[in-house]
């Protein structure tokens, strides 16, 4: 028999240095534990057992580490991440406590199994690519080419009364983070990512947040920030605004720990100086719970993805703006679902913003956005709105039972608003507005809406409203239309749209109504049958048209 080598008995477990931290601890409980001899025969002795040791494995307990929950490991578990460099750093089921930040270096693997536990008695953060204090690090050349899976990592808010991140990460490239719990953070975030590149963090779990003060109501789970000092990130690292770029957060969980209530946010970003933006950034397949603010904030993100997440029973769901300095634009918003929010208040004064919120946050514009196929159900709230956009489409979305309009486009010139259905909005269906100019808004179905179902309005011009249909418009009592142009909308142009009135309870009076204040109108090719309590069209607009051959 050959002898049992742990190095190979690793590396099965570690194929390609993804496998499970439970399948990297069988390996190394099966290469520490002698094995039966086999049944020994006449014709030769039994077997000798012998176990190799393996230079690419470090074992944080051959440094002094106890993982009993109650000796400070912090020492022990740093001279092994010091042994370990450029190898695998491996820490076995236990509890250990660390007293100030872990210090992890270039193409290192930290290796944790379920049942480990790294538990902060006191330190900024449990773990960090960099040494505290050290400030030479600059742009990505930091410490790089690291992996950290497995294991749960406790900040232990409740036992702490010091703030802390979980894991700080600055001025690296290529990082992976994947298969772990952090859990119980003290207001700042479970990992904070500043001037960082090619980073992945997947199939983890952000439990608990704590707010003591009442003042960190917008901490997100995953920060996404320039390298900017103090003010940003002062465990290491130069302050040079670097920013982050090519960043993908997957398949992870953000809710509520045993003890703590759920992070306000799920990912997010600051805003930073001009030529450092956030480039590539990837949010997908995530389930927020509880959020109380925006679940997932895009602020000054340069080519972006939003997918496939599931976000409920929180406050907010995905905001999206610049910071003022350079444009947001080339942003994908796809497939998510959004349920049961509660609405965020950004300022004083107004409603809670839209589920899927575009450009509120300042005067500076966005461009070339998509939003698509996503659903939004059940929100105290508007629907979606895209404010101060240049070139966005909204297709394809479901919006049920918002508490406001069910689309929204404000100063968003050249917008197409196209295949969505508008369910129960509790106010308009579809608004288009205030320099919206040129939008094309078609092949949408609004169904009992609290207002109009389409309105086109306040200083907007050449908006073309075609093949919609819209059913039972007028829910709220007082209701003028289905199809609404009013306050200096000009030269709007409605084509072969259908509108019908429900026949009971409130509804709206007219199937299209245009005020005295827009002028040339362009309306033919409509079905307006049955499309009011009062008649089908009102039309006190100027020099309105209605030529099947178009407007002359």
């Amino acid at each position: 028999m050959q002898p049992l080598d742990r190095r190979h008995l690793l590396r099965a477990a570690i194929v390609g240095g993804t496998a499970s931290a439970a399948a990297m601890a069988t390996a190394a409980t099966a290469a520490a534990s002698p094995t039966p001899s086999e049944t020994p025969s006449q014709e030769s002795p039994s077997p000798t057992l012998t176990v190799a040791a393996d230079p690419l494995v470090v074992n944080v307990r051959d440094h002094g580490a106890t993982g009993d929950g109650a000796t400070d490991d912090t020492a022990a578990i740093q001279a092994a991440l010091n042994a370990g460099k450029g190898r695998t750093v491996y820490l076995p089921p236990g509890t250990y406590l660390v007293s100030n930040m872990l210090s992890v270096f270039s193409r290192t693997t930290v290796l944790a199994t379920p049942a480990t536990v790294v538990k902060r008695t006191a330190g900024p953060a449990l773990l960090g690519n960099g040494v505290l204090g050290d400030f030479t690090a600059t742009k990505w050349d930091g410490e790089s080419d690291i992996v950290i899976q497995g294991g749960v990592w406790d900040v232990n808010a409740g036992a702490v009364s010091a703030s802390a991140v979980g894991f700080g990460l600055s001025h690296g490239t290529n990082i992976r983070v994947h298969d772990l719990t952090i859990r119980d953070v003290q207001r700042h975030h479970a990992i904070e990512l500043c001037g960082v590149k090619s980073v992945r963090i997947s199939n983890c779990r952000f439990l608990g947040f704590s707010d003591p003060d009442g003042n960190r109501g917008y901490s997100e789970a995953i920060q996404m920030d320039y390298a900017g000092g103090p003010s940003h990130f002062g465990l290491f690292g130069a302050p040079d605004f670097y920013g982050c770029q090519d960043i993908e957060v997957s398949g992870c969980y953000c809710g509520p720990s045993q003890t703590l209530p759920s992070f306000p946010r799920l990912a997010g970003s600051h805003g930073g100086p001009n030529g450092h933006q956030h480039t590539g950034l990837r949010v997908v397949g995530n389930y927020a719970e509880g959020c109380t603010e925006w679940a997932i904030r895009v602020y000054d993100w340069l080519d972006a993805l939003i997918e496939g997440n599931q976000i409920v029973n929180g406050g907010g769901g995905i905001q999206i703006g610049p910071a003022g300095v350079q444009p947001s634009a080339n942003i994908i918003v796809r497939g998510n679902s959004l349920r049961g929010l509660k609405g965020v208040q950004e300022a004083a004064g107004r409603p809670a913003d839209a589920a899927i919120c575009v450009g509120r946050l300042n005067e500076a514009r966005t461009s070339r956005l998509i939003i698509e196929g996503n659903i939004v159900q059940d929100v105290k709230m508007e629907g979606i709105a895209v404010f101060r956009t240049d070139h966005a489409v909204v297709s394809g979305n479901h919006t049920a039972r918002t508490s406001g309009v069910g689309i929204r486009i404000n100063n968003s010139p050249r917008t197409v608003v196209s295949g969505n259905t508008i369910e129960q909005p509790g106010k308009e269906g579809i608004v288009a507005h205030l320099g919206s100019n040129g939008s094309v808004i078609t092949g949408n179905i609004v169904k009992d809406s609290g207002a109009y179902g389409i309105g086109i309005t306040d200083q907007i011009s050449d908006v073309a409203v075609r093949d919609n249909t819209v059913l039972g418009a007028g829910t709220t009592a007082g209701t003028v239309a289905g199809l609404r142009v009013s306050n200096n909308a000009n030269r709007t142009s409605l084509v072969g749209n259908t509108v019908r009135r429900r026949g009971s309870g409130n509804e709206a009076a007219y199937g299209l109504s245009i005020t005295a204040a827009c002028t040339g109108t362009w309306y033919t090719g409509n079905d307006l049958r049955d499309s009011g309590a009062t008649g089908p069209v009102s039309d006190s607009g100027a020099g309105s048209q209605t030529s099947p051959g178009g407007p002359s």
